[in-house]
Formats: structure tokens, sequence, C-alpha cells
């Protein structure tokens, strides 16, 4: 696993580590459905991306009339960079979400624990999409044989993602309800 950003709590744990508060085998409720929810969250992102595309494109469109087809070639570069920019600014963002992750109560969380930085949902963002255009959505199959139900592009770029912990309640609850169960 690649480790893009400074931990400083690697000191605690071996470098690469995965933070005991998100492993799979102890903490089953952060994962509890999590491949369902990341379909709808990315089906909701998708409709906003398209969104903001159409709305980028008509833009351009006329402002390309206007100005006699200079602003034409801005479109493929915005094709690009709309999706780019709004998976890394909310993935890296106070969220750590985008809003389809969000509206299903999910968050990118990175393995050694903590929220990612730009730097690292920008890297998750280029793996995600370019596996994706390589691979025809082949490769996320990959997240039905990890018990944490992590993707290729996440153990590549070091993150996980969990349901949002007050989604689910206070940690004291979850395993008072795990001892109520036992």
């Amino acid at each position: 696993m690649v480790n893009f950003t400074l931990n400083p709590d690697e000191t605690t744990r071996p470098l690469g580590a995965g933070d005991p508060e998100l492993d799979p085998l102890l903490r089953p409720d952060l994962y509890n459905g999590i491949l369902f929810k990341r379909i709808i969250a990315y089906a909701i992102d998708a409709i906003i991306i398209s969104l903001i595309l159409g709305a980028t494109f008509v833009g351009l469109g006329i402002l390309g009339i206007v100005t006699f087809g200079a602003t034409f070639g801005i479109m493929g570069f915005a094709l690009f960079i709309i999706p780019f920019a709004y998976h890394t600014f909310l993935i890296g963002g106070p969220n750590s979400a985008t809003i389809g992750m969000g509206f299903m109560n999910v968050e990118v969380k990175r393995w050694v624990g903590g929220h990612p930085d730009y730097f690292q949902a920008a890297a998750q963002t280029i793996l995600f999409y370019g596996s994706i255009a390589l691979t025809v959505w082949l490769i996320l199959l990959v997240a039905f044989f990890s018990s944490s139900r992590r993707c290729l592009h996440d153990f590549f770029s070091g993150t996980v993602v969990v349901a949002k912990s007050d989604a689910l309640g206070s940690k004291d609850k979850i395993e008072d309800k795990m001892m109520d169960q036992i």
C-alpha cells in the first residue's frame, strides 16, 4: 500500500498498517452494505457532475458563438477537470465525502487513520478514473474479495470508504450494542 501523506501516529504501529478503528473484523458495522451505498453514491455524483458539465457546455457554447469559437477548445479540458475537481476537493475537504457519499452516510478515511488530504484525494481520483478507463469497470470487482470492501484504487491510494461514525452512533454505543448481543 502506498501512503501519500505523513501520519503523526505512524510511530505507534508499523508503517502502512491499518488503523485498528477501521479493521473490518473489529468494526464490521463500518462496512455493512458499503458496496451498495458506494454504487448509489456514485450514481448521485454522476448525475451532479453531468448537470455541472451540461451547464458548463451550454455556457461555453454560448460564449463560443460570441467569441467565434475561441472557447470550444476548452470543452475537452472541462470534461476532464470538472469530475477530477469535484471528487478531489470534496473528498479532500472537511467532510471527506462527495455529495453522493454524504447522502448515503459514507466517508473516505485514510487506511492508517484520519481524513485524506487533497493530495491523497487527487491520487484516489486519478487512480479511480484511470482504472475504470482501462478496465471498463471490471477492476471494481476487487471489492467483492476484500473484507474491507476496498477497490483497487482504494488500496493504491491508502484510503477506505466506511459508514460515517455519526450515522452509526458513538463508539461507546456500538460497543454496548455488541456486548448486549453476546
